[in-house]
Formats: C-alpha cells, sequence, structure tokens
C-alpha cells in the first residue's frame, strides 16, 4: 500500500505522509454495518405528501408484492424469519482502540446508532403488505371524481393525464398478476372516452404535436387493457388516434415513438409498429459505457421528456414488440448506469425503472 502511493503520488506522500484504515477496523466496520444494510433492505417510504400519482406509487408495488406472496408461500415464509429493527444499535467491541478509530473515518455518525427518521413500509411482513394494499387501493379512490377522472388532489378538477398516469399504473400491474379494480377502472375509462370525443383529430401542424402525443397516451394505456372493460367505442378511440399520429411522420417526439409502436403493434399492424421502433432509435446515442440514450425533446411538453419514464417505457416497448432485440442491453445498461450516476430521481421514476427492468428477468 505505502510502496504504491510513494511511487504514484510521490510529492503528495512527501507532503501529507500516508495515512491507511487497517484491514481490522475495515473488518470491524463491516462486520457492525449489517444491521444498517439489513434495516434498509425491503423497505418503502411512505410518502407524507398525498397526491393521486404519490398514492398510486405506493400502491402498484405493495400490489405487486402482494401477488408475487399469494403466488409464492415459500417466498413468504423466507422473508418472515429476516428480523428488522428500526433502532440501528451503536457498535460495539471489545478492544476499545477500534471505536476510537472509527472516529476518524466517515462512519462515525453511523456508529452512534440512530433511529430512521423516514417513515417506512417493512415490505418483508406479508400481512402489512397486504393490509396496506387494500388501504392504498381505498386512499385511491378519494381522487377520483364522479365523472370517472383522477385529479392531482382530492376534490381537484379531473385531468385527463392523472387519469392516464392511474390506468397506466393498473395496467402495467396487471401484467404481474394484479387484477385491475373493475369499477375504477370502468369508470375512469369511460371518463377517457368522452373526453377524447371532444377532440378533433384533423388538424395536422406544428401547433398540434402535443395533441398528438397526448392523443397517442390514451391509446397506450386503453389498448392495455382487456375487451370486457373497455366501453363501446374505446376500439375505435385507439384507431383513430393511432392514424391521426400517423399524419406527423418522423416530426413526433421520442416519447411518441414508444406509444405509437405499441399501439400500432396491439391493432397488429407489425410493420408500422417496427416502423415507429426504428424512428425511435435513429436519434439515439449509444455507447459501450453508459448504452443507448435519448436526447432530450425540446418540442415536448416536460412532463413527456422525463428521461427515466423514457427509457423504461422504450425498455417496456421493445420487450413487446421485439422481445429478441439488439437494442435491449443498451437500454438496460443505460438505466443500471444512471442508477449508479445519478440516482433515478423521483418514486414514480425508480417504480417505472423497476417495473421495466422486472419485465427483463
Amino acid at each position: 500500500y505505502e510502496k504504491f502511493f510513494r511511487t504514484s503520488s510521490p510529492k503528495i506522500a512527501e507532503q501529507l505522509g500516508i495515512v491507511y484504515t487497517p484491514i481490522e477496523i475495515v473488518d470491524f466496520i463491516l462486520n457492525n454495518d449489517v444491521d444498517v444494510v439489513r434495516n434498509k433492505l425491503g423497505t418503502i417510504v411512505e410518502n407524507t405528501t398525498k397526491t393521486a400519482t404519490s398514492v398510486l406509487n405506493t400502491y402498484i408495488p405493495l400490489a405487486m408484492i402482494n401477488q408475487l406472496y399469494q403466488t409464492m408461500p415459500e417466498l413468504k415464509k423466507v422473508v418472515a424469519e429476516i428480523k428488522k429493527d428500526e433502532l440501528n444499535q451503536p457498535w460495539t467491541s471489545p478492544n476499545e482502540m477500534f471505536i476510537t478509530d472509527v472516529q476518524n473515518t466517515p462512519w462515525y455518525n453511523l456508529s452512534l446508532g440512530y433511529k430512521e427518521q423516514v417513515k417506512t413500509l417493512n415490505i418483508f411482513d406479508a400481512k402489512l403488505v397486504s393490509k396496506k394494499q387494500e388501504y392504498g387501493l381505498k386512499e385511491l379512490e378519494k381522487y377520483q371524481n364522479k365523472d370517472g377522472g383522477f385529479a392531482w388532489i382530492v376534490g381537484g378538477k379531473s385531468s385527463i393525464y392523472i387519469t392516464l398516469q392511474v390506468l397506466d399504473g393498473f395496467a402495467r400491474a396487471s401484467y404481474f398478476g394484479v387484477k385491475a379494480p373493475t369499477q375504477i377502472v370502468k369508470k375512469a375509462l369511460a371518463y377517457l372516452d368522452k373526453e377524447y370525443k371532444n377532440f378533433t383529430f384533423d388538424k395536422v401542424d406544428e401547433g398540434n404535436l402535443y395533441l398528438a402525443t397526448q392523443a397517442l397516451h390514451f391509446a397506450y394505456v386503453l389498448s392495455a387493457f382487456d375487451k370486457t372493460l373497455l366501453v363501446n367505442s374505446t376500439r375505435d378511440n385507439v384507431q383513430k388516434v393511432a392514424n391521426f399520429a400517423d399524419k406527423f411522420g418522423d416530426a413526433l417526439p421520442p416519447i411518441a415513438d414508444v406509444y405509437g409502436a405499441v399501439v400500432w403493434h396491439r391493432l397488429g399492424d407489425q410493420t408500422k409498429a417496427q416502423r415507429y421502433l426504428k424512428q425511435l432509435f435513429v436519434d439515439s446515442t449509444k455507447s459501450e459505457v453508459s448504452g443507448t440514450s435519448f436526447m432530450k425533446e425540446s418540442r415536448s411538453w416536460q412532463i413527456e421528456n422525463d428521461n427515466i419514464a423514457l427509457q423504461s417505457k422504450a425498455l417496456l416497448a421493445v420487450l413487446e414488440i421485439a422481445p429478441n432485440s439488439n437494442e435491449i442491453d443498451g437500454l438496460v445498461k443505460w438505466l443500471l448506469m444512471n442508477k449508479k450516476a445519478n440516482l433515478w430521481g423521483s418514486t414514480e421514476q425508480a417504480s417505472m425503472a423497476v417495473k421495466s427492468l422486472l419485465e427483463v428477468m
């Protein structure tokens, strides 16, 4: 160790000397850190800010985990044996030198012991997961208005975008065996069906790009549901929206290409589905280190210009349309590198990234 630093950085070594943590101290830190790691595993942070999407992003993973416990009872038994404690105990050692030496390391505050300040849910507790899932659905219902649309806050105005987000979450969870709440979904679909009848899909120009993107999002979400849940004119609306968006050609932002590829795939036109996928990757950047990424789209509304959401949905689209595609590895690599270097950001972003990676697995 000393030889390496005296050779690589002779001036710094001469000026400052060489200080390193003895192996015994490293072992002491690692052994005491086990409790901290165990207590961090298997937790979901409970959102203190209540909005429709924050409630949704807690409910969906709980529903998916509960479904795992129902279908894999052995898993429920195994995780029940993992003991966790809200209090991370102070580190102890019969060798007082170890305790003293830790004071000169970044782990000193951790070694004093502490109680978690953030309220979390222990997902290793199967009964708690089931109870919280049921509670979460009841909470989510509070955000649905009489017209079937969902509002950002309880009692707020129904929003097409928030309603699409909720239905998108239900659709994704259904891929993991979670049954969508029929009455809630039917009311939301009826609301969207009514709202989209007010749109005129005939004007094709630069100013209508957002409408095309939002309309494709509408078709993307609706086409994920079983026919028994859809109102009569919904399937016709999906086709109508797809035809409208198709007129914009390569002017659509990347997220719209994702939606378009999936919609045409579900409508049975694989040629158009592949065309949209190809269009998506035309302007992508590919790197051996960081994987495949997409540039920010200046013409897209910021909510539809979220890199994590775009990468996650692009990955899901490729898996659905072309599960053997060479593009999958690049998209996975970017998500994992982004987690390592920048974190995934919000709960919603992390939830989407994890869902897409689960699909890969």
